[in-house]
């Protein structure tokens, strides 16, 4: 949290609980090679590439 946020650090929470622009395709022929998207999956904000 946020230490001195209105109400606590713990009284805010997310900004954005829902994707901002979900007509988007993030399954582009940039990344298609090294990071493709599984056919029938739906990805948003980040596409395919793999969070570590």
């Amino acid at each position: 949290g946020y230490g001195v946020a209105t109400g606590g650090p713990l009284a805010w929470g997310l900004c954005y609980n829902h994707e901002m622009s979900p007509a988007q395709t993030y399954c582009d022929d940039y990344y298609k090679v090294d990071y493709p998207c599984s056919p029938g999956a739906e990805y948003y904000g980040r596409g395919a590439i793999p969070i570590y």
